[in-house]
């Protein structure tokens, strides 16, 4: 009641106008917020029936820059990629170009010979959910390394994942909650084993075509030492080196993902018509595998967390490497969806605080 209470009382402050798409301007409210918060810049994006219905972009690319960001830049979204990585494994399951029961045993026979009894029975499932047991992620000293590799990204993908099958179980494969970025990374490996081509551009085939995706990148957005596009940051302190703003490129499939917010919408509608009964992305039972926890007390599925305090039947998740952040919630029950991002990683709270706002003027 508190959030509701004051979620009314800081729309109450701004009478949104119209943008040049016809859709409510939420300058005045991110504005607000962003300069409480003292954040760079925040963008948000609201998806009611199909429509934006607002939308809006404030703050600058580059803390203290005057350079401002727009309702067309792209931004980082970081662990949001990794519903879309379930996503695009369960368009290649409809398509039979995967098995739904792959296992790590299987795949990653030839590939990791190191490989520990614990994962042999492995599942995508278990992956999507953070139930398999592997660690969050590979040592620091190798993720290090993996920025530096110039091969291939299948190759350095099967690398991580020959590293990842040796290294000591987090906990046991299904009982065992740990959020793995490793998980996601080892399940791009395998939708590239089984259908011979390299996650990026498997996605691009199988989900971002479809929808009509073509505003995105994977890694910093822009061109390095520029400010073509927002930049991260550190709290206010600008993160301008590629190298150092964020995973390195073998993490695709787990959250390197940068998108606009319109094309990032797009994906969202796509859920909201798929819970809504349209097959022709991807069938019933492949989408109960995104939105339904697949193991007992588990409140995770494929790239989903399911947040019932903010409505009936709510997913959501949030993203961040540490130098952005951005946070989407769908509704099935009043087909909305809600997306906010930042280029900062201290940008929590403030969007915390605009989703706050939006959910009392189109509830989830």
């Amino acid at each position: 009641m508190r959030n509701r209470l004051f979620a009314a009382a800081l729309l109450g402050a701004f009478a949104f106008a119209q943008t040049a798409y016809g859709a409510e301007n939420l300058d005045p409210l991110l504005e607000d917020v962003r300069a409480k918060h003292n954040v760079p810049a925040l963008a948000a994006l609201v998806l009611k029936d199909g429509e934006v219905v607002a939308e809006g972009a404030v703050g600058a690319r580059a803390y203290g820059s005057g350079v401002a960001v727009t309702r067309d830049d792209l931004w980082h979204i970081g662990s949001n990629t990794k519903a879309m990585t379930a996503f695009l494994a369960q368009r290649l399951i409809d398509q039979r170009l995967m098995a739904r029961d792959e296992n790590v045993g299987r795949v990653f026979a030839n590939v990791a010979p190191m490989m520990r009894d614990a994962y042999r029975a492995v599942t995508l499932d278990d992956l999507f959910s953070h139930r398999s047991g592997l660690p969050a992620n590979l040592p620091g000293l190798a993720i290090l390394m993996f920025k530096g590799d110039g091969r291939p990204l299948m190759h350095q993908r099967a690398s991580f994942a020959e590293a990842a099958l040796a290294s000591l179980p987090a906990g046991e494969r299904g009982a065992h909650f740990e959020y793995s970025n490793t998980g996601f990374v080892l399940a791009s490996s395998i939708m590239e084993h089984v259908a011979a081509e390299d996650f990026e551009t498997l996605i691009d085939l199988h989900v971002f075509q479809p929808l009509g995706i073509t505003h995105y990148g994977w890694g910093p957005p822009g061109d390095e030492g520029t400010l073509a596009q927002p930049v991260a940051h550190d709290g206010v302190t600008p993160i301008t080196s590629h190298l150092m703003a964020d995973n390195p490129a073998v993490f695709s499939g787990a959250g390197t993902l940068h998108i606009s917010m319109r094309d990032w919408a797009k994906f969202a509608d796509a859920m909201l018509d798929a819970m809504a009964g349209d097959t022709s992305l991807i069938s019933e039972l492949s989408l109960s595998h995104l939105i339904t926890p697949q193991h007992e007390g588990s409140t995770y599925a494929g790239g989903w967390a399911l947040v019932t305090p903010l409505g009936a039947g709510v997913i959501a998740h949030e993203g961040s490497n540490t130098l952005w952040y951005a946070i989407i919630a769908i509704s099935p029950r009043t087909n909305t969806a809600i997306l906010l991002a930042s280029n900062s990683g201290a940008a929590r709270d403030a969007e915390i605080e605009v989703l706050q706002a939006l959910i009392g003027q189109w509830p989830l």
